[in-house]
């Protein structure tokens, strides 16, 4: 018994001097951004200032990194959004909508300096749900164009 609670101490031990760091070596370098407003190609007019705020709310307040002007900063985020579209997403057996399906088609670019750094012409973005009669649809675009903006971040800051 004595020994098994030997081994169990020194187990323990050796996990806790053990550190795992998983640091982004993607963007090294990278410690001011400039976004520019969301170009919105949408019949939506408030997605392209919905997810120009939570763009900045998302890179710069939950990340490593300073806003700045675009002469000064080390890299910019360029969005144009390209379709927005909300369609049923299921019924249920008496035809009735139960899910409603956002789908948001958009273009970035993410540069450093004169380098791009991560682009993607046609990053499609999709969000479910719930139906509900009572919630109207800005409360569903600010909705998804928050999910969008962290998707984004996660997506250029990770690199999936």
């Amino acid at each position: 018994m004595r020994l098994l609670k030997t081994v169990t101490l020194l187990t323990l031990a050796l996990l806790a001097a053990c550190t795992y760091t998983f640091r982004n070596t993607r963007l090294e370098g990278v410690k001011t951004l400039h976004i520019r407003p969301v170009e919105n190609k949408t019949i939506k007019y408030e997605l392209g200032d919905l997810l120009y705020r939570y763009l900045n709310d998302t890179f710069i307040n939950t990340g490593n990194l300073s806003p700045e002007s675009e002469g000064d900063a080390d890299s910019v985020l360029d969005v144009t959004v390209k379709e927005y579209r909300k369609e049923t997403g299921s019924i249920d057996s008496a035809g009735n909508p139960t899910s409603v399906k956002i789908t948001i088609r958009l273009a970035y670019t993410f540069t450093q300096g004169e380098k791009v750094v991560d682009a993607d012409d046609d990053y499609n973005f999709e969000a479910f749900y719930e139906y509900d009669i009572s919630v109207s649809d800005s409360v569903l675009v600010e909705r998804t164009a928050k999910a969008l903006a962290s998707d984004l971040r996660d997506t250029i800051m990770e690199g999936f």
